[in-house]
């Protein structure tokens, strides 16, 4: 049986180049629209560097250069202090490294940037499982309001559910993960992972 250790990891790393990619778009007239600045939508030029900071970023942090990525993505965010993108890498950076506080704080105000900003919702959720299961749950229940196909949060949620002893809820939860996702079935989150 598989679990969610070192899957993650990578995923979240994976999700992260996923994610930066999506700055690409930002590029034309319509940046203000997907891509919320302090008070004025980015110049295309602005764009532009931000999303190549973001893609070296992403990179550095691939290679394991946590530190480098560290000083990019914070220089992004020196640029413009709403670039969700940058402030999530950030977290997840301090969620690798084991600095939860760090990473929390950097998930919130990305979440404050977009509070439908899934990414950051469920890594937010899973650095809060160990110690606030309840909270992680409720957190995983609005992803699944946002994104019905999220399929990871509804297994993570039949595990919190199972925890608290609602076996139908549980079960529930599981048989969305197993529709939308059916390699989950050898799957077991790790809280925390």
């Amino acid at each position: 049986m598989k679990t969610f250790g070192s899957r993650r990891v990578v995923a979240a790393i994976a999700g992260a180049l996923v994610v930066g990619s999506a700055l690409a778009g930002c590029t034309n007239g319509s940046a203000s629209a997907k891509h919320p600045s302090s008070s004025a939508a980015p110049t295309s030029t602005q764009a532009a560097l931000e999303n190549q900071m973001l893609q070296n970023g992403i990179k550095q942090a691939g290679a394991g250069k946590y530190d480098d990525a560290t000083s990019t993505f914070k220089a992004i965010v020196a640029l413009d202090a709403k670039n969700k993108y940058a402030l999530y890498n950030l977290g997840l950076i301090a969620q690798i490294q084991g600095d939860k506080d760090g990473a929390l704080d950097n998930y919130d105000k990305a979440i404050a940037v977009d509070p439908k900003f899934t990414s950051a919702l469920y890594n937010k959720a899973i650095v809060l499982e160990p110690s606030d299961r309840k909270q992680a749950e409720s957190i995983y229940e609005q992803i699944v309001k946002i994104d019905p196909k999220a399929s990871t949060s509804f297994l993570r949620l039949s595990y919190l559910y199972q925890a608290d002893g609602d076996q139908a809820k549980a079960d529930a939860a599981k048989q969305s993960a197993l529709k939308l996702d059916p390699s989950l079935a050898t799957v077991t989150p790790t809280p925390g992972q």
